[in-house]
């Protein structure tokens, strides 16, 4: 556990710094670094999660190796990826939702239901920038706009 590593934000809204402490130990689930080699984003969990705290994003700059900003979430994420043609952050989380998230400064921007109740894993075609998300069950949800599921696939 690292007691340096703070967060900036929290769901309700605060902006106070926030440390990680008391025992709560953070696991890693996804990394994405964006297509300039600059930044990087970092999500997971809490293990033994604080009251109304169980997941977390970070951003931080490469260059000057440091945390520049952070999220602490209720809702644990397990997918984070950098679409670069939006500049956004997209996350999957076990709220059933794709989360789209300003960047660098990690700021809650909009949110689309996901078919299944969990998304695990989402991806962003650099090309044609499609969007998909996979999850709890058979279906992965396609999106050609940020907010608009276009239609779901199932195997």
């Amino acid at each position: 556990m690292n007691e340096n590593v703070q967060l900036l934000k929290t769901d309700s809204g605060s902006s106070s710094f926030t440390s990680w402490k008391n025992g709560n130990n953070l696991w890693v689930s996804d990394l994405d670094v964006d297509a300039g080699g600059n930044w990087v984003t970092c999500c997971g969990g809490v293990e033994g999660g604080r009251r109304n705290s169980n997941g977390f994003l970070t951003v931080f700059y490469l260059q000057t190796r440091s945390l520049v900003s952070g999220y602490s979430t209720r809702g644990t994420i397990y997918s984070a990826t950098y679409h670069d043609a939006f500049n956004k952050i997209l996350t999957s989380s076990n709220d059933g939702t794709i989360q789209y998230w300003s960047r660098p400064d990690v700021n809650g921007v909009g949110r689309t239901q996901l078919s299944s109740g969990c998304g695990y894993s989402v991806s962003v075609n650099p090309i044609n920038s499609y969007i998909a998300v996979g999850g709890a069950g058979p279906l992965v949800d396609c999106f050609a706009q940020l907010g608009n599921r276009s239609f779901s696939v199932s195997f």
